[in-house]
């Protein structure tokens, strides 16, 4: 897959993001619609209306899929782009791009023998459809270990803290969960399936999906611990080769002249590293120490915040001071993070006094 060389703007990926996200639901309608025929052929269900609320309750299970198409095509987004926002190693991104196609049939195929167990138990003679029953445990086991090898290989490298022992508590969850209920739901005595059981059944397997995707929350750049006071394990790298723009603008490069001129920081290093309030997008830029060596000076650019921000971190015993103008007043962190936001526009004097006057002596 040959990325697109053209530049392309942060509305054009903002563009291209929610177009992604509404078309992620086509799949949900598709479902819906589906099931909806299938009725309407065989009669299972008597009346027009009937036939369209029973398909519609079945519409929990394709959301499970959409939240797969959603998380699959924003990675062949950066792939087809050349992008390099959604925090997955380069090996990943070139390989779920690849069998893009294969691994989405996948997932819809899972949740439509889902949704055929339940369409089948309005069957006169349910005892026909016997491979349904195993068909939708087989093809979950499948998409289950996909989910969970792209975690492991292409998500883990890049955010520490999905990877160890939070891989191995995510999986005991999925399995914990997820084992007794399919055995509970293909190895009972066949009946007709009531409209609250269905709505039921497509949340566990909707919440269920969910778990199965990287999608990083605020907090999954930390390794949280008994006090929560543990510091964040982040991946901070050098900026790879051959992105479609140049990583670091003209922008981030005058404000890192004028902290150096003005304030003393000496240039560390360009890097890369999850945003602290958004990591499943990424901030790339320049790195600077301070004079005294107690911060670093963070000068980043994101697909989130196209304009330039500043963060500040300083390391006390075993808590971080953070402080920056990126704009999110509401973030919060664990304990042992004090996360303070500054105005956009403010001077570099005023933004330093203001992060050293809340460092402790």
């Amino acid at each position: 897959m040959t990325p697109d060389p053209r530049p392309v703007s942060g509305a054009d990926k903002l563009k291209a993001t929610l177009m992604l996200g509404i078309g992620s639901n086509f799949s949900t309608m598709a479902g819906i619609l589906a099931g909806w025929v299938i009725l309407g052929r065989t009669g299972w269900i008597d009346g027009f209306w009937s036939q369209i609320l029973f398909a519609l309750l079945l519409a929990p299970i394709f959301m499970g899929d959409a939240i797969n198409a959603y998380v699959l095509g924003r990675i062949r987004l950066d792939a087809l782009h050349g992008w390099d926002d959604v925090q997955i190693t380069d090996e990943g991104r070139r390989a779920l791009g690849r069998m893009h196609f294969f691994w989405r049939t996948l997932s819809f195929l899972t949740a439509a023998s889902l949704a055929a167990l339940f369409l089948v138990s309005r069957s006169p003679e349910p005892v026909r459809f016997e491979t349904v029953r195993v068909l939708f445990p087989a093809l979950l086991f499948l998409h289950a270990a996909r989910c969970f090898h792209t975690v492991h290989a292409y998500i883990a490298p890049r955010i520490p803290a999905f990877g160890g022992m939070a891989l191995v508590k995510r999986f005991a969850l999925a399995g914990g969960i997820g084992i007794p209920w399919v055995c509970w739901l293909t190895l009972r005595d066949v009946a007709p399936e009531a409209w609250w059981s269905m709505i039921l059944h497509g949340i566990v397997y909707f919440l269920i999906s969910g778990w199965l995707q990287p999608l990083p929350s605020k907090f999954s750049v930390f390794q949280p611990s008994g006090s929560g006071r543990r510091l964040p394990r982040l991946v901070v790298e050098p900026l790879r080769g051959g992105l479609a723009e140049p990583a670091v603008s003209g922008d981030v490069r005058r404000e890192a002249e004028r902290w150096q001129a003005d304030h003393g920081f000496a240039l560390l290093s360009d890097v890369r590293m999850p945003l602290l309030e958004m990591p499943l997008f990424e901030a790339t830029g320049t790195a600077l120490a301070s004079a005294d060596g107690r911060s670093v000076l963070l000068l980043l650019q994101s697909e989130v915040r196209p304009r330039p921000h500043r963060t500040l971190v300083s390391w006390i015993e075993s808590k971080a001071l953070v402080t920056t103008d990126f704009g999110a007043t509401t973030a919060r962190f664990p304990g042992g993070i004090t996360y303070v936001s500054r105005p956009t526009g403010e001077a570099p004097a005023a933004f330093l006094a203001a992060h050293e006057a809340a460092v402790p002596a």
